[in-house]
């Protein structure tokens, strides 16, 4: 009778699986597989450790970017305020300016020193960023592959805003 029950429970529960086997490895594939899944059951995480590692410090890293891009916003205002300023000051961006790009920009500068230091901060902080998420491991794991790239356009763009920032400064009204 024992042997009876087993193999009725065992039927029952392989049909079950069989049945619902889409449904179990759908969810399993939110833990990378069946592996991942017995990896989340008895360790408590479906990821081995080096590339737990490399996903932990992606997410550090992911945090550090989204702060860059309120800093990038504060340098492109105080950028259009040295010129707005410049307009106004002794050196104007306007047909009767003879001198040239360099000594435009030198003037801003002067006039506004916070701002060469705060682009020169935020671009190496920048570069810092980029080498970290470059050194990162991927081990290779596609999702870890995916998220430094990811990154890795997310710091061009930001550079690419910074470069393009910079090039107002030179640019006049007589080009």
């Amino acid at each position: 009778m024992k042997s009876t029950t087993a193999i009725a429970t065992a039927v029952i529960v392989t049909g079950t699986l069989i049945y619902k086997r889409n449904a179990i490895f759908s969810y399993c594939n939110g833990y990378r597989g069946i592996q991942g899944f017995f990896r989340y059951i008895w360790i408590g995480d479906y990821l081995p450790p080096p590339i737990r590692k490399s996903v932990d410090e992606l997410d550090e890293l992911d945090e550090l970017v989204n702060k860059c891009e309120p800093q990038l916003d504060h340098i492109e205002t105080l950028v259009q305020r040295a010129l707005l300023d410049s307009v106004d000051g002794p050196i104007s961006i306007s047909n009767e300016f003879v001198g040239s790009r360099e000594e435009l920009q030198k003037q801003i500068f002067q006039q506004n020193p916070e701002l060469r230091k705060d682009i020169g901060m935020f671009s190496s902080r920048l570069d810092r960023l980029a080498a970290r998420i470059d050194s990162v491991m991927s081990h290779s794991d596609e999702e870890v592959k995916r998220r430094k790239k990811q990154l890795s356009s997310k710091i061009v763009l930001l550079m690419t805003e910074l470069d393009k920032i910079i090039t107002t400064l030179c640019l006049t009204e007589n080009d």
